[in-house]
This record gives structure tokens, sequence and C-alpha cells, in this order.
């Protein structure tokens, strides 16, 4: 892992592993538990919502690393799921 982090950045090391058919189910999986295109917000619930804003920031720095757009966070989620 260390040598990874010499050799690589961040965003390459993310772009390097979410590449690829299998990347594709992956992101998408991702995105759907990530509430990338949803609310997070849980009725009622103000652990629920923090739990799912808490996803969110995972989505978000997955995004970031792959500069990932709004409209391919569309296409992800518009896919059906396997």
């Amino acid at each position: 892992a260390a040598i990874a982090a010499v050799l690589f950045s961040r965003g390459e090391a993310y772009r390097m592993v979410l590449h690829g058919s299998l990347a594709e189910i992956v992101k998408r999986a991702c995105s759907r538990l990530c509430f990338a295109a949803r609310s997070t917000y849980t009725p009622g619930s103000p652990a629920q919502t923090m739990r799912n804003e808490g996803r969110r920031q995972v989505w978000i720095r997955i995004q970031y690393y792959l500069n990932i757009d709004e409209k391919q966070v569309s296409e992800l989620n518009q896919e059906d799921e396997f």
C-alpha cells in the first residue's frame, strides 16, 4: 500500500481500480447505496438521515477522484440492478 501511494496519486489509484466493465457494476451499486441521486433525509429519523449523509460523503469522495459528472451519476442510477 505504501508503494502504491508513492507511485500513484489517489485519483490515479481510484481510476485504476474503478475502471472497466466490472467497475461499472461497482460504481452503480455505490451510487445507489451512497445516495448519489436522491435525498438522504429519512422522515422521523435524524439518526438514519445522518447515517445516509455519511454514505453520501463516501460517494462524493469517489465522484471527486473519478471526475464523475451529474450526467454520469444519472446514467448510473437509471440502469437496472442486477
